[in-house]
């Protein structure tokens, strides 16, 4: 063929037959140019001559596509289990296994003038660094046995006059490898065989080392049971002081019980004989004021006896629907006491909050001893600038199965939430699941029972409550009391005098109290709004004037504790003897 050369750019293009040419051999010395311009060159086939200016040049720039995709050298399907979705013109990603570890491309560029003159070059990125070269009859790349990984096939091509196209097709391959060939199984792979050396290294080491234990065993078993001797002794010693503290306790608690017993009935009589004389004298009279002195001493008397009674647990629980956040107001003056003016204490009662029933006593007893509690540890901080707070708030909430779930033991419904916050020491991880067992305590000795807290569960416990220690902002805790709402409404406590007393019609009450004063007492007032009393001392002498004088009273009115038969074994004696229904206990 003819070659030629563009001294202004380098270019150099060939021409054969499939340009037009006779020839693809010319002889020596047979080229000719005439004065007009006109080139002549003489081959095997004849002469070929022609005007150079007038030769065209192709710049089209062909598209390249790949016409075909064939795994194990057979064209691949399009379907929903195959690697090609659509035509493999249209695709521009494939995901292959391992086993198809041959693959091919066929491609080829869109120039029908002189497709035979077309070359191709394509690599794949990943594995080829260089571009491979072919011509339009050889349009195929085949790759064999690829390791697993992500690849990008190329492929561009030249039009027919030798220019390469700007066009190229890229084609991102991932293939996915055998699980022998993945990073977790060599790491598996890698983490066993380390694994083996360390066992069979420790497995050696062992077996070095059980001689040795073999001459420490004796030494080992002597020192073991010095250690267990002596830790028996210390746990000796812990009973020993839990027995002591318990007994103390109990003991105390015992003392407390009783003298608040017959302190309360002194001051039954002292109240009662105070309450009988206001209602007897007009308002006008100059005693009025000292009786009213002599009541109200004698009614917070007998709020710090039924306190005592409380410490004893020997109080009789008396629940009411209370409104917790005028119970919580009622007690702001008292806890202001009891802390130091350097505390401040905050209260954040939410309005309009379902009401409870609870005993009054028992909801005082709760907060004050975690108030209590709440200063001590306000106390012992060791920085004097640190903020001190004491904050109490009210809520109301529907313990749901989200709840529940999180909560072992609760039950769902609506509740009023009780929480009291602090920003003390805090208490450790450690001692949160203990803090309600009883005699546990982290003051020093002598400074607490370690029976508040344990006292406060058992209250919320017995009024099938819930109680929860938390940590506030990583300082302080925050005690969260959840006690059943009510839907009842707060008793009316008011109303004039006359409508507290029944007046009686001549019924007859037999009155069994074994203290002489109180049942003096108790018979006067009566006898006073019309009743017929018949008083005993204890059971026996009750049941032996009745059938004497063969009498049924209307009503009993007994105490509870007494000698010989107490006052219920009493009243279920004569509801099966009397059909007695009517019966009032009364307790100091």
């Amino acid at each position: 063929g003819l070659v030629m050369f563009n001294p202004a750019n380098n270019k150099i293009i060939t021409f054969d037959r499939r340009d037009g040419l006779l020839n693809t051999e010319y002889f020596s010395e047979a080229g000719f140019k005439n004065m007009k311009g006109e080139l002549f060159f003489g081959g095997i086939n004849g002469l070929d001559y022609f005007y150079p200016e007038k030769i065209s040049f192709d710049d089209y720039d062909p598209p390249v596509v790949l016409s075909d995709f064939k795994i194990l050298n057979k064209s691949v399907p399009i379907g929903k289990n195959s690697p090609l979705q659509t035509i493999i013109s249209n695709t521009d990603y494939l995901k292959l296994s391992y086993k198809d570890y041959i693959f091919s491309f066929v491609f080829a560029a869109l120039d029908y003038r002189n497709s035979n003159k077309i070359r191709y070059a394509y690599k794949l990125e990943g594995i080829d660094e260089e571009w491979f070269y072919t011509d339009a009859k050889n349009r195929i790349a085949t790759y064999t046995t690829l390791p697993g990984g992500s690849y990008v096939f190329r492929v561009k091509a030249t039009n027919s006059d030798g220019v390469w196209s700007k066009n190229q097709v890229q084609l991102r391959i991932d293939i996915i490898p055998p699980f022998w060939d993945m990073r977790w199984f060599k790491f598996g792979m890698a983490f066993l065989s380390i694994l083996l050396v360390v066992v069979l290294f420790r497995y050696r080491l062992h077996k070095i080392r059980e001689r040795s234990e073999e001459l420490l065993t004796i030494n080992r078993q002597l020192n073991e049971q010095i250690t267990e001797r002596k830790r028996a002794e210390e746990e000796k010693e812990k009973l020993r002081q839990q027995l002591i503290q318990s007994q103390k306790m109990e003991a105390l608690g015992t003392l407390a019980g009783g003298v608040a017993h017959d302190f309360n009935n002194l001051l039954t009589i002292i109240n009662g004989h105070a309450e009988l004389m206001l209602l007897n004298i007009s308002k006008n009279d100059k005693f009025q004021r000292h009786l009213r002195a002599i009541h109200q001493s004698g009614t917070r008397a007998a709020e710090l006896t039924r306190q005592l009674l409380a410490f004893s647990r020997k109080q009789m629980v008396k629940p009411r629907i209370l409104d917790i956040n005028h119970t919580i107001e009622e007690m702001n003056t008292l806890l202001r006491r009891l802390i130091t003016e350097d505390i401040e204490i905050v209260l954040k009662l939410k309005p309009d909050i379902p009401n409870i029933k609870a005993d009054p006593g028992q909801i005082q007893q709760i907060i004050l001893n975690i108030v209590i509690n709440a200063r001590d540890a306000i106390d012992e901080l060791d920085d004097p600038d640190k903020q001190k707070r004491i904050t109490i708030k009210t809520d109301s909430l529907y313990l749901d199965e989200a709840f529940i779930s999180e909560h072992a033991g609760s039950k769902p419904g609506q509740f009023v939430v009780i929480s009291i916050l602090d920003t003390g020491k805090g208490i450790d991880d450690a001692n949160k699941e203990r803090i309600f067992e009883p005699f546990f305590t982290t003051k020093e000795k002598h400074k607490g029972t370690g029976l508040g807290l344990a006292t406060v569960y058992g209250i919320v416990k017995q009024n099938e409550g819930y109680i929860y220690v938390s940590e506030v902002d990583g300082r302080g805790t925050q005690f969260d009391i959840f006690w059943p709402a009510s839907g009842q409404h707060v008793e009316d406590g008011t109303g004039t005098e006359s409508t507290l007393y029944a007046v009686g019609r001549g019924e007859r009450i037999l009155l069994v109290e074994d203290d002489d004063n109180i049942r003096r007492f108790i018979k006067d007032i009566l006898e006073n709004y019309g009743y017929k009393v018949n008083e005993a001392e204890n059971s026996a002498q009750a049941l032996k004037f009745l059938r004497d004088n063969n009498i049924k009273p209307d009503m009993l009115i007994t105490d509870v504790v007494m000698p010989g038969l107490n006052g219920r074994q009493l009243a279920d004696k004569l509801k099966k003897e009397m059909n007695l229904f009517h019966v009032l206990f009364i307790s100091g």
